[in-house]
């Protein structure tokens, strides 16, 4: 555990942490993107895509 009162063994422990991270190549994400969407009944054709950067709409058309 990271609770520990003597700074050296403290130290030690985290220095441990930080090289297996780095040398498990571990990647944590620091942030995240969140995607919103607004549906009518209206629109027809909506699909996804597996890149969520181009969106087909081509396929899209109100009815």
């Amino acid at each position: 555990m990271l609770i520990e009162p003597d700074d050296v063994k403290r130290q030690a422990l985290y220095r441990q942490i930080f090289l297996t991270l780095a040398q498990e190549g571990v990647y944590i994400p620091l942030t995240y993107s969140r995607t919103k969407a607004v549906f009518s009944p209206a629109l027809q054709g909506v699909s996804f895509n597996p890149s969520q950067y181009k969106i087909p709409f081509e396929k899209m058309y109100f009815q």
